[in-house]
């Protein structure tokens, strides 16, 4: 953030604060584009900084799945643009405050009476979005918050995620072995041949076929998409042990 203003004395000092492992992380962090860029998108509101802590940082770079790291740190701008959208003008990203998205993280309130009646008293008692004090700003926020179709996300959201991708991802690099390269997903791209048939399980004995027809790129997703998700075998790829 101090490079972007232009304040290099300024970012000395923040790196001099950093200790033990966490510059190693932020470099090869700034060293993955992708991610960097994610990040970068939601500087400006400091809200969804406020949990976070870089000793986490250590999680997401081994995980090697960049890609998908990068859709959800894209689905938290999206969402808070979204719900800062007034008219046909955004809201300064400054009003995303840290109580404000403590609040209003998980919660889905356009399919959770419970979590809509929580966020219009939320509204209500100025708890949230408290620097907008206009009446009918207010209003609109609270029709943005109650629209989003499906749980507000955050960058807290996205640290916790992770969780559940590690055991996932640890699988799949162990799956890649040697032929592990800088991503996950780049990985089995390069690995991908076209079947003569686009299979999709439906279920532990059961699979149906594509009819329509599908790139190589579009073919690679399905098999990509089914492998992550259902936690499937290898169709459509080759590891280094059954090449060799």
């Amino acid at each position: 953030m101090f490079e972007r203003v232009g304040k290099p004395e300024a970012q000395k000092r923040w790196w001099s604060r950093l200790e033990k492992s966490k510059p190693k992380d932020l470099r090869q962090l700034f060293r993955q584009p992708l991610l960097a860029a994610g990040f970068d998108a939601l500087i400006d509101m400091p809200g969804l900084w406020a949990k976070l802590q870089l000793g986490a940082l250590h999680r997401l770079l081994v995980l090697k799945c960049d890609e998908e790291m990068t859709l959800y740190l894209d689905h938290i701008a999206k969402a808070w643009k979204k719900i800062l959208r007034y008219g046909d003008t955004m809201l300064p990203f400054l009003a995303v405050d840290a109580v404000t998205v403590h609040s209003l993280e998980l919660l889905a309130p356009k399919h959770s009476d419970i979590d809509k009646s929580l966020v219009i008293d939320l509204m209500e008692r100025g708890e949230i979005f408290p620097s907008q004090n206009d009446c009918g700003i207010r209003k609109t926020l609270v029709e943005n918050i109650c629209d989003f179709p499906g749980v507000i996300p955050s960058l807290w959201t996205f640290f916790k995620t992770l969780k559940y991708l590690e055991p996932l991802c640890k699988a799949l690099r162990q799956l890649l072995g040697e032929q592990m390269k800088r991503t996950i997903r780049s990985s089995l791209t390069g690995l991908f041949f076209a079947p003569s048939k686009n299979m999709v399980q439906l279920n532990e004995t059961e699979d149906v076929e594509i009819k329509v027809g599908l790139s190589q790129q579009d073919a690679m997703m399905v098999a990509y998409t089914e492998l992550v998700y259902t936690k499937k075998g290898n169709r459509g790829t080759k590891t280094s042990r059954e090449r060799t």
